[in-house]
């Protein structure tokens, strides 16, 4: 013998409810926009740059003056061991591409977080980006805080020193 629900809810609205969060889950699993497809009644993706998996891209600065359209990306070492950073050129926006890439040396040795954050400046008529690093001890360059580029010569990337 069968008792009846003691919340005194119907069989149907039990399915319904069953329906419902089986619904729910199936949609949660599913990406909402494809990589590029991103955007809103105000915002327009323009390009879209892959630069690799979850939690290996820490964070952007964009240069402000028009004759350097480049993007600088730092690059945490996550599970592809990719610490440093990339330059995205900007010049035109619809195909915007990475123009140079840095990556720390023996990548495995390393422990941490890797490239954290950067920030470029202009000082007696050079450019330079400054590329900080959190790494713990145990790898070779726990001490190291940040790396200095200059990137003066760009979009040539052979001047990048």
């Amino acid at each position: 013998m069968t008792r009846p629900c003691p919340c005194r809810c119907s069989a149907t609205a039990s399915a319904a409810l069953f329906l419902t969060v089986a619904v729910s889950i199936a949609a949660a699993q599913q990406p909402r926009f494809l990589p590029g497809e991103q955007g809103s009644r105000n915002i327009h993706v323009v390009s879209h740059v892959p630069l690799g998996r979850m939690f290996t891209v820490a964070d952007i600065e964009m240069e402000q003056e028009l004759a350097r359209p480049y993007a600088y990306v730092a690059r945490m070492h996550g599970i592809t061991h990719s610490s440093g950073f990339s330059i995205i050129k900007l010049k035109d926006p619809s195909k915007s591409s990475v123009l140079y890439s840095y990556r720390i040396q023996e990548p495995d040795l390393h422990v941490g977080y890797g490239g954290m954050q950067n920030k470029y400046f202009k000082y007696r008529g050079k450019y330079y980006d400054v590329q900080s690093f959190q790494f713990a001890q145990g790898g070779p360059d726990a001490d190291l805080g940040a790396i200095v580029f200059d990137v003066t010569g760009l979009p040539d990337s052979m001047t990048i020193k």
